[in-house]
């Protein structure tokens, strides 16, 4: 019940909800592909995903309160011509939507694509027209959670930026202050950025490779898709 009280505060505030299926390859045991299935965003996801952004936004209200520097998770606006772009192919795409101004105008255009057949290419006209999230210690808002302050903290053992908030907060629970170093944090936050996006981009040329493994045995047959780009 908490958890949706946080959902439905966040979603009036004007997050934007960005959830959609995603298909997850299924690998038997020698590592080959023997299926995939579509992930649904149940209410148990929903509850972890609100109880995690609640502590990471407090921890980096918590930081900035004691006007400390630290590795936050930055998302600029979007520029105003990706914005031009994303109305005008969503206007192809049958939606009902005049210029693209405001995060509540992507809200309306992602309500108005859920469950048709075009939502998959809204929603990634979506992403392509938005930003990409990045580490760095600027005091500088979250677009898409339309947050002031944010940093991650939720995931120590999986993500370094997560790290380092924990060893600023051990410092601060022993009585010290933690070390300020503007340019080495930025250069950190640089590093986490990068490291993040090449192994984005690793994990999906495996996905494509498996998939094409999987596929190179069954060519000749008709299947449903949607494509998403061209390369």
């Amino acid at each position: 019940e908490l958890a949706m009280v946080l959902r439905a505060r966040r979603l009036k505030r004007g997050a934007l909800d960005l959830s959609i299926p995603e298909v997850k390859i299924e690998l038997d045991e020698e590592g080959c592909v023997s299926g995939a299935r579509l992930t649904e965003n149940t209410v148990s996801h929903q509850i972890i995903e609100e109880l995690m952004l609640a502590a990471n936004q407090s921890i980096a209200g918590f930081l900035k309160e004691r006007k400390l520097i630290f590795i936050r998770r930055l998302h600029e606006d979007p520029n105003s011509r990706k914005l031009d772009s994303l109305g005008v192919f969503s206007r192809d795409m049958g939606i009902e939507v005049d210029a693209v101004r405001s995060r509540f105008d992507i809200i309306e255009i992602i309500k108005q694509a859920r469950g048709k057949p075009v939502e998959k290419a809204i929603f990634m006209a979506v992403l392509r027209a938005l930003q990409k999230a990045v580490y760095g210690p600027i005091p500088e808002r979250h677009y898409a959670l339309n947050m002031d302050h944010y940093c991650h903290f939720t995931s120590p053992i999986r993500r370094y930026p997560d790290l380092l908030i924990h060893r600023m907060l051990d410092e601060l629970a022993a009585g010290r202050k933690p070390v300020q170093d503007q340019a080495a944090l930025q250069a950190l936050g640089d590093h986490c950025s990068d490291r993040e996006q090449r192994a984005t981009a690793a994990e999906r040329q495996l996905v494509k490779l498996k998939l094409l493994a999987y596929l190179a045995d069954r060519i000749g047959e008709q299947m449903e898709a949607v494509i998403t780009g061209v390369e």
